[in-house]
């Protein structure tokens, strides 16, 4: 009768725990907003941390200490604005003007593709000629919505970085006694991840886009350095940002001769190749040790359910649940040790 009731209790225990998860998922999904921008701030902070570590230890106070990374790493995007949003607005600008242009002589090379693709290359004259001013209204509104969250994960992030381990110390406190010390472990090695990932992204990023300028302006092909910036950008999203980043820059050479073109394919893959079997394994996989298919997973997942900022994210949040599934397993290993012994 008491083994009945102790499975009838575990049982009860389980599906609460059960509920518990879906109540959290639900809630994460709810407030998803929030939840990005509290992520966003958690990579920040965990990529400025050693950085942060390393000043202090010069005796310097933390919070000065934040202040110097943040003027300085504002300092250098000032420069980086100077030296190239000029130019790129102004690209911008010369290829807003030729729109048509490039859009009918991209549609007269896509003749040969299947039906399905032709009908829809055929209707993107007619689809960006009539963008309303409503279009506009809601991209100024994405625009602002957009420098909002930026400054609201600058200020999450001084805040988590003022004081060490904030964010591990708030989560592990509501922990119980005897799970504080793993989920102390967990939670480092969740950062310690996150940091790796951040930086090495923004290195393959910037990689990325100076081979992509330093071969197209050898090309010769128009808006070089607004085509190397998109690829750089787009070179943050897992598996297809290097094809997304391609796909402008072929358009482009394309209306100017097929051979530019041809050319411009076989640098990407020249780049692809370089990333996925030099670059990405020494920066990425080394540190993470995700494979492609849970990578895969989690993209899907992230863009389900929040959009290109999904997408991103999803490496870093796909990294973090596999540390908790090794934990789980690993401690579900000591218990069935424990339970040998016992017996």
């Amino acid at each position: 009768m008491n083994n009945e009731n102790s499975k009838i209790e575990i049982s009860t225990t389980t599906v609460f725990k059960g509920l518990l998860v879906l109540v959290v998922f639900w809630m994460v999904y709810v407030l998803k907003d929030v939840f990005v921008l509290i992520l966003l701030s958690f990579i920040l902070s965990t990529a400025l941390s050693p950085l942060i570590d390393r000043i202090e230890i010069r005796k310097i106070p933390r919070a000065i200490s934040v202040l110097l990374v943040y003027v300085f790493a504002g300092l250098i995007v000032y420069l980086m604005f100077l030296a190239v949003v000029p130019n790129v607005l102004t690209q911008i600008g010369s290829i807003s003007q030729n729109r048509n242009f490039y859009i009918e002589e991209a549609t007269e090379i896509f003749n040969n593709a299947p039906d399905p693709v032709k009908e829809g290359i055929r209707d993107l004259p007619s689809k960006i000629r009539g963008i309303s001013v409503n279009g506009f209204l809601s991209g100024a509104l994405g625009v602002f919505n957009g420098i909002f969250g930026f400054i609201t994960v600058l200020v999450l992030a001084f805040y988590f970085l003022i004081e060490k381990d904030a964010i591990e110390k708030l989560i592990v406190h509501y922990f119980p006694e005897n799970y504080k010390r793993r989920g102390t472990r967990v939670l480092k090695k969740i950062s310690r991840n996150m940091s790796l990932w951040f930086r090495g992204q923004i290195a393959l990023s910037l990689i990325i886009g100076f081979i992509s300028y330093v071969g197209l302006l050898i090309i010769g092909v128009n808006y070089a350095l607004t085509l190397a910036v998109w690829v750089a950008f787009t070179e943050l999203i897992p598996i297809i940002g290097p094809i997304l980043g391609g796909i402008p820059a072929v358009l482009i050479a394309s209306t100017d001769s097929i051979n530019k073109g041809v050319y411009v394919i076989l640098l990407y893959v020249v780049i692809q190749a370089l990333e996925g079997h030099i670059m990405v394994p020494q920066i990425m996989k080394k540190a993470l040790g995700l494979s492609p298919v849970f990578i895969i997973i989690s993209i899907l997942i992230g863009a389900r359910l929040f959009g290109v900022l999904g997408v991103i994210l999803a490496v870093p949040v796909g990294s973090a649940l596999s540390v908790i599934l090794e934990e789980i397993h690993e401690y579900d290993k000591i218990e069935e040790a424990e339970r040998k012994i016992s017996n």
